[in-house]
């Protein structure tokens, strides 16, 4: 408690007597910058409870650039506490459980932060990746879609639905989604990976041949670039 108290001393004396310093530091991109602003509003104190969870999130973000996961956590409960009503608490909670490979909390997170806002698209995608790490791809393919259906070109989306559809080897649904995927990053070497594989599945020898290829150029000391080289000598050659 004692190094809490000089931290706050300190960062009261860099920052100065204005509130407004404080609050341009918490939001600041800067974990260390964010903390200290963050920091002091909390411990200063006083201030309506939407601020004083700003202050908690922030702090918790913060902490999580920082791989401190369990602060973070600690922080996003106090954010609860003051603004419950607040999707993006439990969403970057949620994040930080997912992180924790902690997969039940997470999604019990990620259910809250869409009850609030049912057209929560980052948290339908987060609650997929949940689905998958729990082998629930079927679960997961469905929030992508939910996802898809609420912000169409969402490239998070297609690129995970497409990870989810080679899982449950969904062939020609991978092309699908790994080609948009490509389509809006042309340099994505996983979604060409995948959609190598998917057209060697399908028996499209020559399309599978380009897409691996592909990946070797792009990183060829990659692990996809392994993988691709694997699959290219299991292909005939016309």
């Amino acid at each position: 408690m004692a190094h809490i108290a000089l931290v706050v001393l300190s960062a009261i004396a860099m920052l100065g007597p204005s509130p407004q310093d404080a609050a341009t530091a918490c939001d600041s991109s800067d974990p260390g910058t964010a903390i200290i602003g963050c920091t002091v509003i909390i411990s200063v104190g006083g201030y309506p409870p939407k601020i004083m969870a700003k202050a908690y999130v922030n702090r918790g973000l913060a902490h999580k650039r920082r791989g401190d996961l369990d602060l973070a956590i600690e922080d996003y409960d106090q954010a609860e506490k003051l603004n419950p009503e607040d999707a993006s608490v439990f969403h970057n909670r949620g994040i930080a459980y997912l992180n924790k490979r902690d997969y039940p909390r997470a999604r019990q997170d990620f259910n809250q932060a869409i009850r609030l806002k049912p057209d929560y698209v980052e948290a339908f995608v987060m609650r997929g990746q949940a689905f998958e790490q729990q082998d629930q791809f079927e679960s997961a393919i469905k929030d992508y879609t939910e996802a898809l259906r609420l912000r169409p070109s969402f490239l998070p989306a297609y690129q995970r639905r497409c990870y989810a559809h080679a899982k449950v080897q969904e062939h020609a649904l991978v092309v699908q989604d790994c080609s948009e995927v490509i389509r809006q990053s042309a340099n994505d070497s996983m979604a060409l990976y995948l959609r190598g594989s998917a057209f060697k599945a399908l028996g499209q020898s020559d399309a599978a041949r380009r897409d691996l290829e592909s990946v070797i150029r792009m990183n060829p000391n990659s692990q996809e670039a392994a993988s691709a080289r694997t699959l290219l000598a299991n292909i005939p050659h016309n």
